[in-house]
């Protein structure tokens, strides 16, 4: 049985539509109470959006007591005051296409069978670049964005949880935050209009 867990739902505008992504994280304890919940999720979102720009909109989160069954809970945000917009100001900073994506990674201090290290990672779209020495890399401002949010999860706790893999093993760390853009596909991607 996998973990407790809480998947963010984000959108955006991707080729003329909206689009929804999202990113799922582990708990080692989830709250039973949706009072609770909500202010776990709004804790876990708030740090969260400082990843990306106000182009990506947080709607709602469902809510896990093991990531192997169905939601226990949803989160319609705008049912309690409003949908949260990301925080990081794009100043003049050029915006990537939205299949583009920024990650970050936490080692877990663990190996495969082949004994390479294993990393939970997330991934996050509304990338910005300053294209300087290339387009590739992400804006300096949101890789610092996106190390704080792993160095947070890596030691805040959310309702006496600790953020874990799927399997609860809580990773060791560090975290890191990626350098250059990378994708991550969307639904979206590769359909005809």
């Amino acid at each position: 049985m996998a973990a407790a867990g809480i998947t963010v739902i984000k959108e955006f505008l991707y080729r003329g539509s909206t689009e929804e992504w999202s990113n799922q994280y582990h708990f080692t304890d989830m709250p039973t109470d949706h009072a609770d919940q909500r202010s776990m999720a709004d804790l876990l979102i708030g740090q969260e959006a400082e990843c990306y720009t106000n182009a990506v909109t947080v709607k709602r989160a469902l809510f896990y007591d093991d990531t192997d069954h169905d939601a226990i809970y949803v989160y319609i945000l705008s049912d309690f005051g409003g949908d949260v917009p990301g925080a990081l100001s794009p100043g003049s900073a050029l915006r990537l296409p939205g299949d583009v994506a920024g990650w970050v990674r936490w080692a877990t201090g663990e190996t495969s069978v082949h004994g390479k290290p294993i990393y939970l990672r997330k991934y996050f779209h509304d990338v910005l670049s300053d294209g300087s020495p290339t387009i590739d890399n992400i804006l300096a401002a949101q890789k610092t964005a996106y190390q704080t949010f792993g160095d947070a999860l890596l030691t805040d706790t959310f309702d006496s949880g600790h953020m874990c893999g799927p399997d609860g093993h809580v990773p060791d760390g560090p975290a890191k935050a990626a350098t250059y853009a990378t994708t991550r596909t969307l639904h979206r991607r590769g359909r005809r209009p």
